[in-house]
């Protein structure tokens, strides 16, 4: 018997489950890159594909005609059963970091924050990667399998399902994890994580949680919601925020400057739209807007990212104070300026960045799409480094997005550029940020959909 046919048997049977058309066992390239383009609205090319598999190469002229048929009707029905609950199981390389005694276990590189596994058409990010992040093990175990393997660099064997496009335009696709064997060469497994996934509701969230998460933010804000009038923001950004200014444009885009809490200048007779900076730190209001100067745009080795709406180390230039600011956006809806947007950061209490989510989503978490990622910010910054040249390493983040997908890139307070992909635009999108002492700098874009009720 195969190293492939003895980890398919020991798997199966170690998962509780048959091979049958449910799970798809060890996939070729050409079925993954099929599965990506049905996952992005394209026909797969299922002849294309099929002169791409081995069967095909490896036939010589007299039978290649009905190898490329038999491989086309393969690929064909390997689509077909894709459901909603199909499930794949496959070896991946991994590496095990150094143990870590306060995580209880050995780092798993596969399921670092950033990281995502190279298949054909893209790659492969786990939604629920962190719960994978750390293969456990006592202090013993773990000595134990570093003298049975001297080589930290291994293969695993991974089940994964509920598939879905990644946001964004990288082409990459998405995937819960359900059980992860680590094995030697020898295909025995030596250790394993099984961690289903919780019941998901993304994709069928409703209008209700989106509103309520949107609220939930904008209350550690000390905000209105979004849907109110100007009235209502300018009471709250008067009573809560010492600074506030407003970024003209065109001729009619409305004029607003608040200094220390009091109304300085106001000019909205004419207004269509208004873009106002807040915070309470008049300098950092002050700069907002000038994304020019190399202060409020980083260099950083991939490009430049814009600091300028919540300070370069992410506390919004009020250090050692729970604050929050960040750019309003309102529009004039039915003879009104309404906001229909909110793009900034707030700081949560909760230090564990992976858990602090929860203060916002409650029992509605399992709606949001989370993904765990590294933005364009580096752990130097954090620091307090008096230049914001690069500094450490990027930071990592819990990403949780649901609702519309608005298309395009938020206005201001884009995290994740300039990398490939770009900032996704979602109703609500939110960025727990590790690497900050005592806190969690949570990183938001919101915006009503184009058709929301407004109050």
């Amino acid at each position: 018997m195969t190293l492939k046919s003895l980890l398919l048997s020991a798997a199966l049977s170690c998962f509780g489950i048959t091979a049958s058309a449910d799970v798809i066992e060890f996939p070729e390239d050409e079925f993954w890159l099929g599965l990506s383009k049905s996952l992005y609205g394209e026909q797969p090319d299922f002849e294309g594909l099929a002169k791409r598999t081995p069967a095909y190469k490896e036939a010589d002229e007299f039978s290649r005609a009905e190898v490329l048929a038999k491989e086309v009707a393969r690929l064909e029905a390997e689509q077909e059963t894709i459901a909603p609950d199909t499930q794949v199981l496959l070896r991946v390389g991994i590496s095990l970091g150094d143990y870590d005694a306060a995580r209880g276990g050995f780092p798993v590189s596969l399921f670092a924050p950033g990281i995502y596994l190279d298949i054909r058409g893209g790659g492969m990010q786990f939604i629920n990667g962190s719960d994978y992040a750390v293969l456990p093990m006592t202090l013993e175990q773990g000595k134990a399998l570093r003298t049975r393997e001297k080589d930290a660099r291994t293969d695993g064997l991974l089940l994964v399902g509920d598939f879905r496009k990644a946001p964004g335009s990288n082409r990459r696709i998405l995937a819960n994890v359900y059980r992860f064997d680590y094995v030697d060469q020898n295909g025995s497994i030596l250790a394993s994580i099984i961690n289903p996934p919780s019941q998901s509701a993304y994709g069928i969230e409703t209008a209700d949680i989106v509103r309520k998460a949107q609220e939930n933010i904008l209350d550690i804000a000390r905000l209105p919601p979004l849907g109110s009038d100007w009235s209502a923001v300018r009471a709250a950004l008067t009573e809560n925020y010492g600074f506030a200014l407003s970024h003209a444009v065109a001729w009619d885009d409305g004029k607003v400057e608040i200094r220390d809490g009091k109304v300085a200048c106001e000019d909205l007779d004419k207004a269509k739209q208004l873009r106002i900076g807040f915070g309470n730190d008049r300098k950092l209001v002050a700069g907002m807007f000038a994304r020019q100067t190399p202060v409020q745009r980083a260099k950083i080795p991939e490009g430049q990212i814009d600091m300028g709406f919540t300070g370069p180390i992410l506390d919004c230039g009020t250090p050692g104070i729970a604050d929050a600011c960040g750019v309003l956006i309102l529009d004039r809806i039915a003879g009104n300026l309404v906001l229909t947007g909110v793009e900034g950061m707030v700081d949560l209490a909760a230090p564990d960045h992976e858990k602090a989510f929860a203060v916002i989503a409650g029992p509605d978490l399992p709606a949001f799409l989370r993904s765990d990622l590294k933005i364009a910010y580096m752990s130097g910054w954090l620091e307090g480094g008096s230049t914001f040249a690069p500094s450490g390493k990027h930071l990592a983040a819990a990403r949780y997005l649901i609702g519309a997908d608005l298309g395009g890139a938020p206005d201001y307070l884009r995290p994740t550029d300039p990398w490939q992909g770009g900032t996704v635009n979602h109703e609500l999108v939110a960025y727990a940020v590790d690497g900050a002492k005592g806190r969690t700098p949570l990183l938001f874009t919101m915006a009503l959909p184009a058709t929301a009720p407004t109050k």
